[in-house]
């Protein structure tokens, strides 16, 4: 419980402190809004664990005495902040700012791979979406199931 409750006030002195980028908002909800809801939780479980119900159940309506308050973060906001760190964006800059993101050749490193494909992520979605409405209206072959597959598919029949 303590746990979680420092890394929420380590979450908001970060963002009092540190530089603003756009999205970088909606991190700050949904870090704070996971982690009470874990610290909130951590206290029932303590409650329902005591040997001694009545003690429980007392101490239950001492410290939350309007019940639970806190849920776990909305989808729409996981969705948002997935969407801003998988592409070219402020929030991802800030949060690759100290990375090793160079590949050198002898060694591979995913990272630099991810940002190489970032590139070219417009002109690529823009072929996946044709290529999907071509297998979607069945004029290509059922058997190609990988995108990567419906793509050389649709070179061919090109």
């Amino acid at each position: 419980m303590l746990s979680n409750l420092y890394l929420a006030s380590m979450v908001l002195k970060q963002w009092q402190a540190g530089s603003k980028v756009e999205g970088e908002e909606a991190l700050l909800h949904y870090s704070c809004r996971f982690l009470l809801q874990r610290a909130e939780q951590a206290f029932v479980e303590i409650f329902d664990n005591l040997p001694n119900r009545a003690l429980g159940k007392t101490l239950n309506a001492v410290v939350m005495p309007t019940g639970r308050r806190w849920n776990k973060p909305h989808d729409d906001l996981a969705r948002d902040i997935a969407q801003r760190v998988s592409t070219h964006s402020a929030l991802r800059t800030k949060l690759l700012e100290n990375t090793w993101d160079a590949d050198d050749g002898e060694q591979r490193n995913p990272l630099a791979r991810y940002n190489a494909l970032l590139v070219d992520y417009d002109r690529a979605e823009a072929i996946y979406r044709t290529v999907n409405k071509a297998y979607a209206k069945g004029e290509l072959p059922h058997t190609a199931l990988h995108p990567e597959a419906r793509v050389e598919a649709g070179l061919e029949k090109a």
